[in-house]
Order: structure tokens, then C-alpha cells, then sequence
């Protein structure tokens, strides 16, 4: 992105402007684009909460219901595949870091507001 060129009636320029030399001059409040960067970066805060809590219902809704493999003690039925060990070591770590997330995120858009 080097010798990359943008035109001008391309570029946002709604609080800041670059005019043909290349100097960059800011308009308006600083206040209100500092507001407008703050607010971005809390909902993607809040967002990634959203999306790990989806994705992690789905993976353990599906390890809940999904049985796999022949129990050794003899019984018909097989073992649900969060009863293993291995798939809870997977998945109780994201779990833990989802209840972080979220009381972070709650806490970040509660300042924020």
C-alpha cells in the first residue's frame, strides 16, 4: 500500500481533510471524533462477546447431544461427548473467558454510556 492513491472525492473527510499537497487538517470538536473511535471500539467489545457466547452455546449444545463411541464397561448406549475429559479441556476455557469477557464488556459499556 506504498504507492497506492486514493482520490479525493474517494476519501471520508468528514472531520479531518487532506488537501492536495497532503496536509492533513482536522475540523470540528476533537471531542466528537474521539467519541465516534471510543463508541466503535466499545461495541466491538460487546460484539465478540456476542459472537463467542453463540459459538460457544453451539459447541456445547452439540457435545451435549452428540454420543460417540462404544463405552468399554459394556453398556449399549454410547458416552456423550462432553463427558469426556479431553472435549471439557477444550471447551471450559473459552467458557471462562466468556464469563470474563462479558463482565468486562458490560463494565466497558456501562462507562461508556
Amino acid at each position: 500500500m506504498d504507492k497506492v492513491r486514493i482520490p479525493r472525492e474517494n476519501m471520508l473527510q468528514r472531520f479531518i481533510s487532506v488537501d492536495r499537497e497532503g496536509a492533513v487538517s482536522i475540523q470540528g470538536d476533537l471531542r466528537v471524533l474521539y467519541s465516534t473511535m471510543l463508541m466503535i471500539r466499545v461495541m466491538l467489545i460487546a460484539t465478540c462477546k456476542n459472537y463467542l457466547c453463540s459459538a460457544l452455546t453451539i459447541a456445547i449444545r452439540y457435545s451435549a447431544v452428540r454420543r460417540q463411541f462404544k463405552n468399554i464397561s459394556g453398556r449399549k448406549d454410547e458416552v456423550q461427548l462432553l463427558d469426556y475429559q479431553t472435549q471439557q479441556m477444550r471447551l471450559f476455557p473459552f467458557m471462562a473467558t466468556l464469563f470474563a469477557q462479558s463482565i468486562t464488556a458490560d463494565h466497558v459499556v456501562e462507562k461508556y454510556y
